[in-house]
C-alpha cells in the first residue's frame, strides 16, 4: 500500500469545523493525516500534485487537446485567444464540466481551473467515451451494409470484405481502452 495525505482534512488530522466531535479529530485518518491507498490512486494524486504545479507555475487557464491527449496552460484568457482565437460556451459541458469550445479548434476544449484537478481525468476518460461511441457507429453501419449486401446476393465479393472490416472494427473497439487513461500527463509550454 502507499500512503498520501488524507483527502478528507488535507493532511492535518483534524477538521477545525468538527473540533467539538473528539477535538475535530478526522475519522477517516484516525487524526494521523495520511490515508493508505493502492498503487493506481497514488499514481493519480502524484500526476494531481504535479499538475497543481503546473498550474501555478504557468497559469489557471488550461486548454486540453482531445486529439494530441496533452494541457497547456496560459496565464489570462487573453493568452488564450492569442494562440487559438475566439471561444465560446453556451451552456456547454465536457465531461460534466462547464467547459468552453474554441470556433476554429473543435479538438480544444478550455477549462479555468478553480482548485479541482479531477476533471484532468474525468476529459481524458470522456475522450475514450467519445471513441468507443464513435467506433460503435461505424461498426453499426457496417453491420447494415452487411445485411443488405446478404439480402442482394449480387455482392457476394462484399459479404467477405464487409466481415473483415467488421472484425478490424471490433478489434480497434476493443483496443480503445481504459489502460488509456493511465498514460502519463503530457505538458506543452507556452
Amino acid at each position: 500500500m502507499y500512503n498520501i495525505p488524507c483527502k478528507k482534512c488535507s493532511g492535518k488530522g483534524a477538521i477545525p469545523y468538527f473540533r467539538l466531535v473528539n477535538g475535530g479529530e478526522c475519522f477517516d485518518c484516525n487524526g494521523s493525516g495520511v490515508q493508505e491507498v493502492s498503487k493506481e490512486e497514488y499514481s493519480t494524486h502524484l500526476e494531481n500534485e504535479k499538475f497543481r504545479k503546473q498550474v501555478e507555475k504557468k497559469g489557471a487557464f488550461v486548454v486540453y487537446n482531445k486529439t494530441a491527449d496533452e494541457f497547456e496552460y496560459f496565464y489570462t484568457e487573453n493568452d488564450v485567444i492569442k494562440k487559438y482565437g475566439s471561444f465560446y460556451s453556451f451552456g456547454r459541458r465536457y465531461a460534466g464540466y462547464s467547459a468552453y469550445f474554441f470556433d476554429d479548434h473543435p479538438d480544444l476544449v478550455l477549462k479555468d481551473y478553480y482548485g479541482n484537478d479531477s476533471f484532468m481525468h474525468d476529459f481524458r476518460r470522456q475522450k475514450i467515451i467519445d471513441e468507443q461511441k464513435k467506433q460503435k457507429e461505424w461498426i453499426e453501419i457496417l453491420n447494415g451494409w452487411l445485411t443488405m449486401a446478404i439480402e442482394n446476393k449480387k455482392h457476394a465479393d462484399e459479404i467477405q470484405e464487409l466481415k473483415i472490416m467488421i472484425k478490424e472494427a471490433e478489434h480497434k473497439l476493443q483496443m480503445i481502452s481504459y489502460k488509456q487513461l493511465k498514460k502519463p500527463i503530457t505538458q506543452q509550454t507556452n
